[in-house]
């Protein structure tokens, strides 16, 4: 959130000064129903399109160990239809009228979008808060489903990159709820059933834990007057557990080497450690901090180990900020037979790194 609202206030002081705001005019407000949810509205009239995004509070890390995956299996079964639009209905009624229609799941939370032509923004509206809300969840369409994650789950191991991130993220953030994947186990999805779903969504899916996003060429009075038309009636079932941040320093005190193996005799190196989460500023620099590592072409270890010794093909420097703590860590993919110097010579360099290096250029 913290990154959200940095983000909203950059984009709302560039639109001043721009002189855009027609300030007769309201262009954004926020709401919160009586129920919890929120409502967030941004009036553009620069395309006749209205973009609507329901966020839920809910995602990878909130689940258990024995039900890792649940989140995600869940986004795929809202497109097998929901109570008023079965089967293949909520495609059907988005795409028939030209809008666009998706989901996706993350550590922290799950959301459901359409992108709909201006005069059809209240089907758009309909549309996520009937997958998030009445889904059908049907048990036949379930287990057919179950064996289009799996391969998903499959595919992914064919990627060297992602496979070492997934075991930098394993080892930097043991003990918690992000050292899992999102996607899962094949374990656990194949272990997922219907009352499982059911009550992971009377757990979570609750308007407290939600936000509705809607920006586009409308009037911000009838959208806010349509989310409490759809939105106001829902209850909440239980109060909300209020997570708090993890402390890195917990998390133990080396760092993760590891290393894939990729084609053409090719290596993917990368080391990780855990850092403090979005909900500290330091964040922030450490967001700065990877960009002038290897950010771009002129960034420090870019420069030095890609074009000045040639040692690496790509190297990139990430902080992947999550709500509760973080993980910043640095990749790199060489030939395998430059490894051992590059990471000689790499090691040396981070355990001596100083601002003085980050010039101007």
């Amino acid at each position: 959130m913290l990154r959200l609202r940095v983000f909203l206030a950059g984009l709302l002081l560039l639109t001043i000064c721009c002189g855009s705001v027609a300030f007769a005019e309201e262009m954004e407000r926020t709401l919160r129903l009586k129920n919890g949810l929120q409502v967030y509205v941004i009036k553009d009239t620069r395309f006749p399109i209205v973009c609507t995004r329901l966020y839920v509070r809910a995602g990878s890390a909130s689940e258990s160990p024995e039900e890792a995956g649940i989140s995600h299996v869940l986004e795929h079964m809202v497109f097998k239809g929901t109570e008023s639009r079965p089967k293949s209905g909520v495609a059907q009624d988005v795409e028939s009228v030209g809008g666009y229609l998706n989901a996706g799941t993350s550590f922290e939370y799950t959301y459901y979008l359409t992108d709909m032509p201006a005069a059809q923004w209240r089907l758009g509206m309909d549309v996520v808060k009937d997958m998030a809300f009445h889904p059908l969840l049907d048990p036949q369409e379930l287990e057919a489903e179950k064996e289009v994650i799996v391969a998903e789950l499959k595919r992914s191991k064919d990627t060297p990159a992602t496979e070492l991130r997934k075991a930098l993220q394993a080892f930097a953030l043991k003990g918690t709820p992000y050292e899992r994947p999102i996607i899962g186990f094949e374990p656990t999805i194949r272990s997922v059933t219907v009352q499982q779903m059911r009550n992971y969504i009377t757990r979570y899916y609750q308007p407290q834990n939600m936000m509705l996003v809607v920006v586009g060429n409308v009037d911000v009075d009838e959208v806010l007057a349509e989310a409490e038309k759809l939105f106001g009636n829902f209850q909440n079932t239980s109060d909300m557990q209020v997570t708090m941040p993890l402390d890195p320093a917990a998390l133990g005190t080396g760092v993760q080497v590891s290393m894939a193996s990729g084609e053409w005799n090719t290596t993917h190196i990368g080391i990780a450690f855990p850092v403090p989460g979005d909900r500290e500023l330091v964040s922030l620099d450490l967001d700065l901090l990877a960009y002038l590592l290897a950010g771009n072409e002129t960034s420090y270890l870019t420069r030095k180990y890609m074009y000045e010794k040639q040692l690496v093909d790509a190297i990139q420097a990430k902080n992947m900020s999550l709500d509760g703590v973080g993980m910043f860590y640095i990749t790199a993919r060489l030939d395998s037979q430059k490894v051992q110097t590059f990471w000689k010579e790499f090691t040396a360099d981070v355990a001596s790194l100083q601002t003085k290096v980050f010039t101007a250029e």
